[in-house]
């Protein structure tokens, strides 16, 4: 293959969600698999979505999943979000000039609501060729016009083509008084030029598809404020921007022949095109938040590593020929057959990807899993106190070390390491299993008397090790009629207010003697 092109295109309209993290992957390997470029390209031209700092976030999470973009915006173009340096619902008024813009004045300008002069360049074009046509039709005309064919039931909805009386002479007429229109594509001129009313196309991941053009409407291409709508505009930047492969979710395949229509009435050639099946969640239906997580932010918030929230999607519609698992992004791009990607939906399986998280975890060196940990306190941990406790912590890495092989996500660490800074109510005896079963006289008893024997324990010289600490709790839990599992979980109650913890003996050893006389001598 030769070198590709391919563009990730979100609109900056809050968290991305993990579908478009998915779609951002793909084409960032295409694109390094053949030597090609991955172009970040924001669609910011439905202005009413607009989320504040959406780009730099969006920027940030690629950036931190390795994603990173040759082409797209820059610092400048950021700021100037939100301002225009060409034409909007005035345009019309400047036809002369918007015939003479130039393609290379906009080259490197990777946000397209600083392209208007582009796009309104392409659609006055469509109209002079008759692909295209003024549309004057108020906003309440249209609302009736959906009620009655609601009302009837047609087969034909969408709009009925009311303003193509209008000659463009006349259409240009009206323009002059002010009235301010969009700009529609006409389907039944292209079909008239095509001499069909058909069109095919294959999908390299749906396969063939067909389409006819009866059912499909004139869709506004330029709106009357002057900004493009998605279907003119990705056809536009794609073109320009040289893309080779356009990677998106199934779920724009009703667009795809208004978009080819315009490909083929500004003659130019169209992309590969690689529609992904969307992620199904376990439940049924597509992944939504009403489900659960779904944006990227809440899976890093939930402790999910990057890495590992990287694989499981790798393994997402695309299976390798040798069954491995485990995959870094220079594997993986290495291994992926863009031909071999699955049409049918992936379901997003949360057990699987906590397994995955769980390997990346114990992957990790001690230290670089204290610092994982660290900085998801620092950025995610809501428990302040914990969180100010963690980053002043010179024995972290001592303590992170005893649950780095018992956790699934960094998340977790904030339960299970938060007994070594405050002292936790002991749980009920009558609601742990196996202590439960005994009286609270023994229960009581067995405890004073390991407190006796740990205080006989000089924490400077070998007395304090495991095998004698073990050996004694087992004599312990026989003199008491206990089972040994019971009396290390009364010990375990008392020292980590919880029955599931790190390894006992080493947290004791961490906590100190004296700490955990006092939690001992915690009474019921």
């Amino acid at each position: 293959m030769s070198k590709a092109i391919t563009r990730f295109a979100p609109s900056p309209t809050g968290f991305l969600h993990v579908g478009h993290l998915r779609n951002a992957m793909l084409s960032y390997a295409i694109a390094k698999k053949y030597g090609g470029d991955f172009i970040l390209r924001i669609e910011d031209t439905d202005q009413r979505r607009y989320v504040e700092r959406s780009v730099e976030y969006i920027i940030d999470t690629l950036q931190r999943f390795g994603l990173d973009f040759n082409r797209g915006p820059s610092a400048g173009q950021i700021e100037r979000l939100g301002t225009f340096s060409w034409y909007t619902n005035d345009w019309l008024d400047h036809l002369d000039e918007v015939e003479k813009v130039n393609d290379k004045d906009f080259a490197d300008i990777y946000i397209q609501s600083q392209r208007l002069a582009i796009f309104q360049k392409y659609a006055w074009e469509l109209v002079r060729k008759g692909f295209a046509y003024f549309c004057f039709c108020t906003e309440e005309r249209l609302n009736k016009l959906k009620e009655e064919q609601k009302s009837i039931k047609t087969a034909s909805t969408g709009y009925d083509g009311f303003c193509k009386r209008y000659s463009l002479e006349e259409a240009l007429k009206k323009i002059k008084r002010g009235e301010r229109p969009t700009i529609r594509l006409n389907v039944d001129s292209y079909k008239k030029y095509k001499s069909t009313k058909y069109i095919k196309v294959i999908d390299k991941v749906m396969g063939k598809l067909e389409f006819n053009l009866d059912f499909v409407t004139d869709q506004i291409l330029i709106k009357s404020n002057g900004f493009p709508t998605y279907h003119l505009a990705v056809v536009v930047d794609d073109y320009l921007m040289g893309v080779t492969h356009m990677m998106r979710g199934v779920e724009w395949i009703s667009s795809t022949p208004k978009q080819i229509m315009i490909y083929d009435m500004l003659g130019w050639r169209m992309p590969e095109i690689y529609q992904v099946p969307v992620l199904l969640d376990p439940a049924g239906g597509k992944l939504s938040k009403r489900k659960g997580s779904v944006f990227v932010g809440q899976f890093l918030e939930e402790g999910y590593l990057e890495e590992a929230l990287l694989n499981f999607l790798m393994l997402l519609g695309w299976s390798p020929t040798d069954n491995r698992e485990m995959f870094t992004m220079e594997e993986f791009i290495k291994a992926l057959d863009i031909t071999k990607l699955n049409k049918s939906n992936p379901i997003f399986n949360r057990q699987k990807l906590n397994w995955f998280n769980g390997e990346y975890i114990r992957k990790l060196t001690v230290q670089q899993f204290a610092d994982k940990v660290k900085h998801w306190f620092k950025e995610f941990s809501q428990d302040e106190e914990m969180k100010n406790y963690v980053a002043l912590d010179t024995a972290f890495d001592r303590k992170a070390a005893l649950i780095q092989e018992r956790i699934s996500t960094i998340k977790d660490a904030e339960s299970m390491l938060q007994f070594f800074y405050k002292r936790l109510p002991v749980p009920d005896y009558s609601a742990v299993k196996g202590v439960k079963e005994y009286g609270i006289e023994i229960l009581r008893s067995a405890r004073e008397e390991y407190i006796k024997m740990l205080n006989s324990y000089n924490t400077d010289s070998d007395l304090w090790n495991k095998e004698r600490w073990i050996e004694e709790l087992k004599s312990l839990a026989v003199k008491h009629s206990l089972k040994p599992a019971d009396m290390f979980m009364i010990v375990r109650l008392h020292i980590c207010g919880s029955e599931f913890s790190p390894p006992l003996f080493e947290a004791m050893q961490i906590l100190g003697k004296n700490e955990c006389l006092e939690r001992l001598s915690y009474t019921q």
